[in-house]
């Protein structure tokens, strides 16, 4: 409908469909405070304010999720950026822990082993292993992620949301069963063969 002829309606129509009180939309359109409730109370019952007041009220609600949608949909690509980054992380770990087409270590192929090299003894005895430990802080971290762009997605039309986003939210996996353990690689590091730089061996060896 067009905008009311008399503007204090207008700015009494706009007032309440902001979420004023009647009294307070009334008094901000212009009008006296004498006996505000009551008048207020009067335009209210018009049919051509109170049909204003629907119309501004449903162009508000439309602007507001507009602007919910534009944040929400900000929040959920920095989500994806972050979940892509440790996805990275744990799909190089897990090409760095597979020889021959096989992992090095029950659960090396998940990504989420961290390898750490240790020297066990001195001089000649001096041996060197490999510890694997999971990398629970990575899991958490990317579960944490899965869980709140659910919870983001939930708030919005699908398709405002990333479809990588949708797809964690429908497959938030458990976590996979990792072993960890020392795995003995000595000999492998003095084979000329091995992926190991020589140079870890010589600063153990000093």
């Amino acid at each position: 409908m067009p905008v009311l002829k008399k503007p204090r309606h207008e700015k009494f129509a706009a007032g309440i469909a902001a979420r004023l009180s009647p009294r307070e939309a009334y008094i901000q359109a212009g009008y006296s405070k004498s006996g505000a409730d009551q008048s207020a109370s009067r335009l209210l019952k018009t049919a051509d304010i109170a049909a204003r007041v629907k119309e501004l009220s449903e162009e508000i609600t439309k602007e507001l999720l507009k602007i919910s949608i534009a944040d929400q949909s900000s929040r959920l690509k920095e989500m994806d950026l972050r979940w892509q980054l440790m996805k990275q992380i744990r799909d190089e770990r897990a090409a760095e822990m597979v020889r021959d087409g096989k992992p090095v270590v029950p659960g090396a192929g998940t990504g989420l082993l961290v390898k750490t090299v240790k020297p066990i003894g001195q001089g000649k005895n001096l041996k060197v292993v490999y510890e694997y430990a999971y990398d629970a802080a990575l899991w958490r971290e990317m579960r944490a992620l899965e869980e709140s762009a659910r919870e983001e997605i939930g708030a919005l039309p699908t398709d405002d949301a990333p479809n990588f986003l949708l797809d964690l939210a429908e497959q938030v996996e458990d976590g996979p069963p990792v072993q960890s353990g020392t795995v003995d690689v000595s000999a492998e590091l003095e084979d000329a063969k091995t992926e190991e730089p020589n140079a870890v061996l010589d600063v153990l060896k000093d």
